[in-house]
């Protein structure tokens, strides 16, 4: 089976300039921010830029590519000008998303500090969802894992199936698993009985058809430290023989795997990638 491997690009670069970094590297997949990631305001596309970009993909032969929201994203704030500006500024990357014909928005869920309990933080997460989802056509929202337990929403499987279970369109949500966040947040999937173990749980809580994307990282911190530091695959807790079980394994062989080792020329990327590869058994 062929892998669909992938890092997150640049948007430093024009439209058509990322599929062609895309097609340097012999991705098949790719990630990108829809706008400065620390900023709530809106980037604009050029219309000639997204034909562009269109025909560049199908040249390039990507199979699929996701926007990723902004860091101040915060569905379950009780603050109204957080909360509607992270509804507005998922609702804008839904819409560009559209344009550009990705295949999902990942984004964080927040932080559930503000409330007193899970259950009120739920509620508030599944509005603003029901909101994003009102507001746009057909692209998935795509909710990814988080590394905190203390405050944070999503580290823990009952958290998303909390939130998942009170979405009224359920067909146009699905998750994202990122392998360091999971290790960071208590899940031992560094064996391969610990990630059959997770999966299982995962299907029984939420369903494994629900997956739709893989950031394969590595994590510089051990086990259930809460703390999201990525690190290049196999140079971390997990180390390659987790991510050989991870790559192969036939519930998730299939997936895109995006790889996010964070450094501004994608050299680790490349060497992850080259790893990944390395790894993959037909």
């Amino acid at each position: 089976m062929k892998r669909i491997f992938g890092v997150h690009l640049s948007l430093n670069q024009n439209l058509e300039g990322i599929v062609e970094r895309a097609g340097e590297l012999r991705i098949q997949t790719f990630q990108i921010f829809g706008g400065n990631p620390r900023q709530w305001r809106s980037t604009l596309f050029n219309p000639k830029n997204i034909l562009q970009f269109q025909r560049s993909r199908k040249k390039y032969e990507i199979a699929n590519f996701f926007l990723h929201s902004i860091y101040l994203i915060n569905l379950a704030s009780k603050n109204e000008y957080i909360y509607q500006n992270s509804i507005n500024s998922l609702v804008d990357f839904m819409q560009k998303a559209e344009l550009l014909g990705a295949d999902g928005v990942i984004t964080h869920i927040g932080s559930a500090r503000e409330h007193e309990d899970g259950e009120s933080a739920c509620k508030r997460v599944a509005g603003a969802i029901n909101e994003i989802l009102k507001k746009t056509e057909s692209v998935k929202l795509i909710l990814e894992n988080t590394a905190w337990g203390e405050g944070e929403l999503g580290s823990s499987l009952e958290g998303l199936a909390g939130i998942y279970k009170l979405v009224k369109n359920k067909k146009r949500v699905g998750f994202c698993l990122d392998t360091a966040h999971l290790f960071e947040s208590g899940y031992n999937i560094k064996t391969k009985s610990g990630l059959d173990k997770f999966l299982r749980s995962f299907d029984r809580i939420i369903g494994l058809d629900k997956i739709k994307i893989l950031h394969l990282n590595d994590s510089k911190t051990k086990l259930n430290s809460k703390h999201d530091r990525h690190e290049v695959i196999g140079e971390g807790e997990l180390g390659l023989e987790a991510f050989k079980n991870i790559i192969n394994h036939p519930k998730l062989a299939s997936l895109p795997m995006i790889l996010e080792t964070p450094d501004l020329k994608n050299e680790g990327e490349i060497y992850s990638l080259d790893k990944a590869r390395e790894l993959a058994e037909n």
